[in-house]
């Protein structure tokens, strides 16, 4: 469950067909392992996840993380490492999501140019974002 996965775009169990332009709604229920975003899309999501989430190409702006993270880094933005055990609020405005609320554990949440590149193991998320894949209208 703490495994941490590269930054990659490897394939995985679940693909979900990545989302266009325009929001859409999805609810995956069970564990996240991967989800990658290639430039502002959602590439791949292998097994299980409870989450809504929007992204809006900026960073994380006003989140509660609420559980455990082993590395939250941004790439062009604001915090770079925050390590286990944590209640944050964070605001950025490079990278993936918007007005998240992340119950539970990440081992590794990674921004690249804007985009959300790896998430992983053990989440209950709900996120916001106009370029992103799994999401719901704003």
């Amino acid at each position: 469950m703490f495994k941490k996965i590269a930054i990659a775009t490897l394939s995985a169990a679940a693909l979900m067909g990545a989302a266009s332009a325009q929001d859409k709604t999805v609810d995956i229920d069970g564990t996240l392992n991967q989800l990658t975003f290639v430039n502002g899309t959602n590439t791949v999501v292998s097994t299980g996840l409870l989450a809504e989430a929007r992204s809006n190409i900026g960073s994380i702006d006003n989140v509660d993380i609420d559980g455990m993270a082993n590395q939250l880094t941004f790439v062009n933005g604001s915090n770079t490492v925050v390590a286990a055990g944590l209640l944050a609020e964070a605001e950025s405005n490079i990278g993936s999501i918007h007005n998240a609320e992340i119950d539970g554990m990440v081992n590794q949440l990674t921004f690249v140019n804007g985009a959300n590149t790896v998430f992983a193991s053990g989440l209950l998320a709900e996120s916001c974002s106009s370029i992103g894949s799994v999401g719901k209208s704003c």
